[in-house]
This record gives structure tokens, sequence and C-alpha cells, in this order.
């Protein structure tokens, strides 16, 4: 069998089994999307780009919030939740992350490939929401009033977030977690490049609450350069 017969262009999609730590991964993803969730691996060899790659693969399915996001945004998000859960060693071992998702009514598939080493200033600075999540969900109003860019901080930040956030709670029952959404960039009105976390707040009700963050592009500084819950 002549060589042009072996592999000529091919992507080979093949499955493989898991690390632990790859599944738990994958059942935060399957937790905060609502969603079913599979991976597989791919190698890609000489493509148009002369280009080979190994790549890990994540499939959601059957999940309405997926549904009602815009891709473009959404996939990014997923990437970097995979990618923050990864070790060392894992990340090493992938030249891309791929997300495909399948949307539940339509039947549709999206998909999205990243390089982990783009996608690392975004995972690092993700930080920051995790963290503002954590303390909206403890009622750790003056946490996140200490995080927030000095320019922004007002003496009574803490206590005027915690009697709207009780406003909130009177109405719809204490938080009871939180899911991340989407991922977006946004210049500011004076031309300066910041990221932004989205969010959605989960009340005993089963109320739905969107938020989002905005940072910075500094990844060495945890502050907050604004947030918004309504």
């Amino acid at each position: 069998m002549k060589n042009r017969y072996l592999l000529p262009l091919l992507a080979l999609l093949f499955f493989s089994c898991n690390t632990d730590n790859q599944d738990a991964v994958l059942d935060k993803l399957s937790d905060n999307f609502e969603a079913e969730v599979t991976s597989s691996r791919e190698f890609k060899m000489n493509d148009e780009n002369n280009e080979s790659y190994a790549a890990f693969k994540v499939k959601l399915t059957n999940s309405k919030m997926l549904d009602s996001l815009r891709k473009d945004l959404v996939c990014p998000s997923v990437a970097m939740m995979l990618l923050d859960g990864f070790t060392e060693e894992e990340k090493e071992k992938f030249g891309y992350i791929m997300v495909e998702t399948i949307n539940s009514q339509t039947g549709e598939s999206t998909e999205y490939k990243y390089q982990p080493e783009v996608l690392e200033p975004y995972v690092i600075k993700s930080k920051v929401f995790t963290d503002f999540s954590n303390h909206i969900v403890d009622g750790n109003h003056e946490s996140i009033a200490k995080t927030v860019i000095e320019k922004y901080r007002t003496p009574t930040l803490g206590s005027q977030l915690a009697n709207y956030m009780k406003a909130l709670t009177d109405e719809h029952g204490e938080i009871e977690g939180y899911s991340r959404t989407t991922f977006r960039l946004h210049e500011s009105s004076d031309g300066e490049e910041l990221w932004v976390y989205d969010g959605v707040l989960h009340f005993a009700d089963g109320y739905k609450r969107p938020y989002h963050i905005t940072t910075s592009t500094k990844v060495g500084e945890a502050y907050i350069s604004g947030y918004q819950l309504d």
C-alpha cells in the first residue's frame, strides 16, 4: 500500500479514558450548564496549514441554558473552565481545546477551537469572578467592596450591596449558588479594553438573576472595575 493512502489529510477522533481529575472537571461543567457532557481526543495531521496537534474535545448537549446563550461567548467560557480545572501536566498534552455545543431544540451544532496559551490570561483573571460570586453567595459584601478599584469604592459600598441583596433574598429566598455563563471583551468610553465575566445567581424559589463583573486586562491585578446585578 502506498504511503499516500496512510492517513492523508486525516483527522483521527478517538475516545480515551479520562483521569479522575478530568472527569471531575466535566462533572462541574455538567452541573454549571445543566448539560450532558462527553469528551474525546482528536489528533489531526497534514492539514492545509501543515499543522499537527492533539486536542481535548468536550461536547455539551441537552442544555436549555446553552440554547439561550451566544455560542461565540459561551464556548470560550466552557474552554476556560475546562483549563482552570486541568493540571499543568494535562494542559501540556493538548495543543487545542475544542468545544462543541448541540442545540437541544434544533440539533444545530456549533464548534470552536482554542489554544490554551491564548486563553491562559483570561483563565487566571477569572478567579476575580469566582471570588466575587462566592462572596455574594456567602454574604461577604464588605469583602467585595474592598476588591472594587479605588475610584469607585465608597465607604458605604458594602452596606449598599448588602441592602440590595437583602431585598432580593427577602423576595426570592436564599441564594443557593451560581453558574458561570459567558465571557466578553468590552471597550470603555475612554477606549480601555476590559474583560467581562457573566453569570447567573440561583435563588431558593427558582429565580435566576443574571449578573456580571468587569475587570482590567492586567492579569496580576485582582481588582474589580465594576459589577452589575440588575
